[in-house]
């Protein structure tokens, strides 16, 4: 398992709840999580690598039996708690920093995050992370099982380490993902978050980013998946 450095106050707060953290889900969360997945298809070219990024105690695992899943978490505990759950496709198990991956670039098909994004301080670094892991056509998901306002609610309510964590809105949060160089495919704010973002055959021309030129790809919209 590999260590991090200096202990981030979100590692200490998620280790003391990840024995008690309840993650189970609703018949209504299970198909929302599903369709969202099913909607994430990747060309069969770029492999079945899939990062569980924020992986908690291991949620998405039943999900993606299809897929070799790496599970990534700051909190060793959480990472404790999601080894009980003995998932067969879970091929490695990694406690890091989202800020800086401990991966090589270009070796993911996929990229998951499930109730997660608030907890980055630098959003636009653990993007560009995202960007540099994932191969190209490769696919980024972000979930929230609430709207941003809920997440937002709950996290000031809570206090301590994440009473600052918060969901950017729909057009910020679409904004930061567009700007990193994705091509923004899906998007759902519908009482849930769901943005799945894919990294282009062709680089865009982004501040950070290395390539020069340019393409556009035809966005989905829906709102309502049920």
């Amino acid at each position: 398992m590999i260590e991090i450095s200096t202990k981030n106050p979100r590692q200490s707060f998620f280790d003391e709840l990840a024995t008690s953290w309840n993650d189970n889900l609703t018949a209504e969360n299970e198909i929302f999580i599903k369709t969202i997945i099913e909607k994430a298809n990747t060309i069969e070219s770029i492999g079945k690598k899939v990062l569980d990024l924020g992986c908690g105690r291991g949620v998405l695992f039943p999900f993606l039996k299809d897929w070799e899943v790496v599970a990534f978490d700051i909190s060793e505990e959480m990472l404790r708690q999601a080894r009980l759950r003995a998932c067969q496709n879970v091929v490695k198990y990694v406690q890091g920093d989202a800020h800086n991956l401990p991966f090589p670039s270009n070796y993911f098909a996929k990229v998951f995050m499930l109730s997660v994004f608030p907890h980055f301080d630098n959003p636009q670094k653990v993007l560009q992370e995202i960007y540099r892991v994932l191969k190209h056509e490769g696919i980024g998901i972000l979930i929230h099982l609430m709207d941003a306002h809920k997440v937002n609610e709950i996290h000031r309510s809570i206090g301590g380490a994440v009473k600052n964590d918060t969901l950017p809105e729909p057009y910020e949060l679409l904004k930061l993902i567009n700007n990193k160089g994705f091509d923004i495919i899906y998007e759902n704010f519908d009482g849930c978050v769901a943005v799945i973002f894919k990294k282009p055959l062709v680089v865009k021309n982004i501040i950070g980013l290395s390539n020069s030129s340019t393409i556009v790809k035809q966005k989905e919209k829906v709102h309502n998946i049920y």
